[in-house]
């Protein structure tokens, strides 16, 4: 239930009753235009999906170590603005595969 109540506060599904002010086990629900295209991203984005399978800082390390070695900004007056914005995420690296447990 609390996974649907999270989606219903996050507008992705309603209830089809106009009046229902909270969800309730005895309601029937829709999913909304925006609920279906999050459904789509997710399920046909190889990124997205590995956004979901790797956790949202793990994901954020990975997207940010690619950008960088794709990404130069220039040091013209005129790209002080992107660099500024880009200074935040300069310390950020990939994360270090898990090490395996040796069998006993």
């Amino acid at each position: 239930m609390a996974a649907l109540v999270r989606l219903y506060d996050r507008r992705l599904i309603e209830a089809l009753d106009p009046n229902a002010e909270q969800l309730s086990i005895m309601d029937k629900l829709a999913t909304k235009d925006n609920g279906l295209a999050h459904l789509e991203m997710f399920t046909t984005s190889p990124v997205n999906m590995m956004a979901l399978l790797t956790g949202p800082e793990e994901f954020l390390r990975c997207m940010t170590k690619i950008d960088n070695s794709r990404l130069t900004i220039p040091t013209h007056q005129l790209h002080s603005e992107i660099a500024k914005a880009r200074r935040p995420f300069d310390g950020l690296k990939a994360p270090r595969p898990a090490r395996r447990k040796a069998a006993v």
